[in-house]
């Protein structure tokens, strides 16, 4: 009988389709679905010492019931370092049921996940620089004649304050082809504070302190020294003094300052300032060539000052005005011996300033910063001071 009821051939769907399927037995009426599972990202290990990751691997959102947790992996957190890891979206999945009281199939519905962007590093960049080069050239004349001269550089702070910005800064001096004979040894054989400033970690590159700078204040960063010959004079001066009996019974004293300033120069400066220092047997000025000049009977002071670029010179950068006070001393205040003897000691004190962001004078430049070095020409500077004598 079971051989001849195989003979026969009969489809069963029409008819189970009547039948109601028993709790816990029913089927999945679904189109088998290919789940994509998220590429697994490693966090960056902290610890690498090749013996297993350090990162916990914990998933998230899952059954805690689930006995195979590790079959699915969570996306691990976006490392906080300063690489970037791009997290990718896990897909979750939800369940629904439908159909009659006796239960029916379950449809996996994957559940929308909102686009979040990927976090952006930010390197910390300063809002200002906090270093500035300055080169000082220093000169003394007698009788006209550069007797004593050279030129000292030196990397500071631009303020106190500034040493509260940042921890560390690195900074560089660039140099350039038409300096190159004087300046890298100058370089090579510098100073730097040796607890403010230390080498970095490539030739060249130097790094600075801030907070170990507190408790240095105007202290030099670093500091280095130029020969005579390096540059040009930027300035000359000679002092001079007569002397000429009037008529009245006084002695009329005249002193005078003629200067010179480089042409390079006279465009690039942002000021000149003159003082000359006055015996104590001269009083007040009877007059003084160019107006403006302030006398100081306390400080025994002569100043002029003029902003701006310096003018008035011819071709060769000589003054065409130069600066002039004539004084009245009576015959019974002083003698032309006692006068004679004052006037020896008779010095004047020139100050020439460069312009912000004129460069330096051997055209040496800075570059800092915190993580890229980038260049600073507005914080290049220079000045000339000038001692005269007679």
């Amino acid at each position: 009988m079971i051989d001849q009821l195989a003979l026969f051939s009969f489809s069963g769907g029409p008819a189970m389709q009547g039948v109601q399927a028993r709790p816990g037995f029913q089927l999945q009426e679904m189109v088998p679905q290919s789940v994509s599972r998220p590429k697994q990202v490693e966090a960056k290990d902290p610890f690498p010492i090749g013996l297993g990751s350090s990162v916990p691997k914990v998933p998230r959102g899952k059954d805690p019931n689930d006995p195979f947790p590790d079959l699915d992996w969570a996306t691990p957190e976006p490392s906080k370092g300063p690489e970037v890891v791009t997290p990718t979206l896990a897909t979750t999945t939800t369940t629904t049921t439908t159909g009659n009281a006796g239960g029916a199939g379950a449809r996996v519905v994957p559940a929308p996940v909102p686009d979040t962007p990927p976090p952006v590093h930010t390197p910390f960049v300063l809002s200002e620089p906090v270093l500035r080069l300055v080169e000082i050239w220093r000169g003394e004349t007698s009788a006209g004649r550069l007797v004593r001269a050279g030129v000292s550089g030196r990397v500071e702070w631009v303020s106190e304050a500034a040493k509260a910005k940042v921890h560390t800064v690195q900074f560089m001096l660039q140099v350039p082809n038409a300096a190159r004979e004087h300046l890298v040894a100058a370089l090579a054989s510098s100073r730097r504070h040796p607890d403010c400033c230390r080498a970095g970690p490539t030739g060249g590159l130097l790094l600075a302190d801030g907070i170990q700078a507190k408790r240095y204040e105007g202290a030099p960063l670093l500091y280095y020294h130029l020969p005579p010959l390096a540059i040009r004079p930027p300035m000359q001066a000679q002092l001079g003094a007569s002397m000429l009996h009037t008529q009245d019974g006084r002695h009329l004293v005249t002193l005078g300052l003629q200067y010179a300033v480089n042409p390079a120069l006279a465009k690039r400066a942002a000021g000149l300032a003159v003082e000359i220092v006055i015996p104590a047997l001269l009083d007040q000025p009877l007059r003084t060539s160019p107006s403006g000049a302030v006398f100081d009977a306390k400080a025994r002071t002569l100043r002029w000052q003029q902003p701006g670029p310096v003018s008035c010179l011819d071709n060769h950068g000589t003054a065409t005005q130069p600066f002039v006070a004539s004084f009245a001393v009576d015959e019974a205040v002083a003698s032309e011996t006692a006068l004679s003897a004052a006037l020896v000691r008779l010095n004047a004190k020139l100050l020439l300033l460069g312009a912000g962001g004129s460069g330096t004078l051997s055209g040496a430049s800075l570059a800092q910063g915190v993580v890229d070095l980038e260049m600073t020409p507005s914080l290049c500077g220079w000045r000339a001071e000038l001692n005269a004598t007679l």
